[in-house]
């Protein structure tokens, strides 16, 4: 069985903005994640 990440169900909503200039930018996901703090090094 995988294990459920700490961060699950967290709102995104106060970092859109972010999300959609790296979006835009055609960052790579892992990469938005990675400075969004939604993963860990």
């Amino acid at each position: 069985m995988t294990k459920t990440p700490t961060n699950q169900g967290k709102s995104w909503d106060s970092q859109e903005s972010t999300l959609r200039s790296l979006a835009r930018d055609n960052t790579p996901t892992g990469l938005i994640a990675y400075k969004l703090g939604y993963t860990s090094p």
